[in-house]
């Protein structure tokens, strides 16, 4: 009856593209329209993720960069982390069921078998922990597989290396070829509640600039879909040092979006976050690329009060310094270690005034003869 029922609203011209076959109409249990109250009810008050704050437990996700950066030893990095219930670079682990799929199209078994032992080396970790890794090497039909390999078990993320391997549409460049290939993804990441990493390329010389999502090679639709983007680049003077930017994150706050996290490769090949961080626009290349460093002056009185108007507009309201890093920077669109420059600015201008007697921990609030009320 669904059939019938479609093909009478479609028109004939646009029958051609549907496979009448496949239509299927909601299940009993499934709503097609949920309420808002329902919504809420549920009670989520911060976004679900698999590591910290930063890595979301469901959805599609891609690790970029040019060609050996290591890539893939951090794709295989995180899979461990997944399956051992490790944290990943510092970031805590949150699996449930500590299984993993890869999708391996650039390198055979006998390299995974290689790159594993070699890795493990600096992880020691016991075979019962890599029985939770799967690797898929035939791509053919491979949503198909993939479903399959779900119902049989769940698993907290699937691995593609790499996307243009398994691109089955006319053109990477095409947007609509692209979505309609990622949303296959979507689907299956939505169905088993899992996550999907791909392994992408960014541009030839996009080096030569600062990190951007706008750097990725193919349709921009490829990163519109993605819930979290990851550039990894190799550092400009020490080979053994990768920049891990992070260019688009749904949900971030600004400051994870403007500066790289610093890693250090092992001889295992085996990455660990040093903990220091840099600004994008200094990783670029070639300077004549980057934009001139955005500075406090380069702003009027006028731009900069306002602004200090819109944050302050509630009374007594005050920031810790890590607040107001934050505004400033998803205000001027600059890294976390310019924002730091507007505060001592703010200072000297009399425009807000340090309130904390703890000098570890800052507290600013606007000062009183410029408040607004």
């Amino acid at each position: 009856m669904a059939d019938i029922a479609l093909s009478k609203a479609v028109p004939d011209e646009v029958k051609t593209f549907i496979d009448l076959s496949k239509f299927e109409p909601p299940k009993e249990n499934e709503k097609a329209v949920i309420r808002a109250d329902e919504l809420m009810k549920r009670g989520i008050t911060e976004i679900p993720t698999l590591f910290g704050k930063v890595v979301p437990k469901s959805g599609l996700i891609a690790i970029a960069g040019s060609s050996d950066t290591g890539k893939s030893l951090l794709q295989r990095q995180l899979a461990v982390c997944v399956a051992s219930g490790r944290d990943f670079l510092g970031w805590i682990n949150k699996c449930v069921h500590r299984s993993v799929i890869v999708v391996s199209t650039e390198d055979d078994e006998n390299a995974i078998s290689f790159l594993l032992n070699k890795q493990n080396k600096s992880f020691c970790l016991s075979d019962d922990i890599y029985h939770n890794i799967r690797y898929i090497f035939e791509t053919v039909n491979l949503d198909q597989i993939l479903s399959q390999s779900l119902d049989e078990e769940p698993a907290d993320l699937i691995i593609i290396d790499s996307f243009s391997d398994v691109f089955d549409g006319k053109d990477s460049k095409d947007a609509m070829h692209v979505r309609k290939f990622l949303n296959k993804y979507k689907a299956i990441a939505l169905k088993y509640d899992c996550l999907i990493s791909f392994l992408h390329h960014t541009g030839k010389r996009t080096e030569e600039y600062a990190p951007s999502k706008n750097s990725l090679i193919g349709s921009q639709s490829f990163e519109a879909v993605m819930r979290l983007v990851f550039e990894l680049r190799t550092d400009k003077t020490n080979p053994d040092l990768r920049h891990l930017c992070i260019v688009k994150g749904n949900y971030l706050p600004s400051d994870f979006k403007h500066s790289s996290f610093v890693l250090e490769l092992d001889d295992n090949l085996v990455f660990s976050n040093t903990n220091d961080r840099a600004s994008f626009e200094d990783l670029a290349t070639n300077p004549t690329n980057v934009p001139k460093k955005i500075e406090p002056n380069n702003f009027t009185d006028e731009e900069h009060l306002s602004f200090l108007d819109e944050i302050f507009k509630e009374k007594g309201k005050e920031y810790s310094s890590r607040q107001i890093w934050d505004l400033i920077a998803g205000k001027y669109g600059v890294g976390n270690s310019v924002a730091r420059r507007f505060v001592p600015y703010y200072l000297t201008k009399q425009w807000i005034m340090d309130v904390s007697n703890n000098p570890n921990k800052n507290s600013f609030k606007r000062y009183e003869n410029t408040f607004p009320f």
